[in-house]
């Protein structure tokens, strides 16, 4: 759920460490109070990712590669991409009113060629279509991977319930 309240949804954090986020994010205003309101932003996920990272000692890339890529045989998802996985890496289009153009050409993007100081739960994970289906077989699995129990069924069971009704 992002419901928490946080206000501006456009703060610049290029080039912060995730303790300089999290001072910048604590002295933006609320835009409504936690739990009233549901909002797509990406701030929610940040402090998680950053709160992830504090009490695993490991940065959300790492802590995802240990706990679920690696066990999902998901060799090609992270949030950059190898040097030796940048030709399979692809461009992506915006297709809006009838009209596709190039947003980003992926052999030549620089975004993805290193971890961000801030792995952002929210979005920015590359990842293929084979390690999708792994992921995405667990889930319809409610939790198993190939006999190997990955996450909880009560876990899968929040990932895939309404929790914004009545919001």
């Amino acid at each position: 759920r992002f419901t928490a309240g946080f206000g501006e949804t456009n703060l610049n954090d290029v080039g912060k460490t995730p303790d300089e986020y999290l001072d910048m994010l604590a002295k933006t205003p609320l835009r409504y109070q936690p739990g009233t309101r549901w909002v797509y932003g990406g701030h929610e996920m940040k402090v998680l990712s950053i709160l992830i990272e504090k009490i695993t000692n490991l940065n959300l890339h790492d802590y995802l590669t240990k706990v679920l890529f690696k066990p999902l045989k998901m060799a090609s998802t992270g949030f950059y991409v190898e040097p030796k996985n940048m030709a399979r890496f692809s461009s992506y289009y915006l297709y809006e009113n009838g009209k596709q153009t190039l947003m980003d050409n992926a052999p030549t993007s620089r975004q993805y060629f290193q971890l961000p100081a801030i792995c952002n739960g929210s979005g920015g994970i590359v990842s293929s279509a084979q390690d999708l289906a792994n992921f995405y077989g667990m889930i319809l699995n409610y939790g198993t991977f190939k006999g190997k129990q990955i996450l909880r069924p009560q876990t899968v069971e929040l990932l895939i319930y309404n929790q914004i009704a009545g919001i």
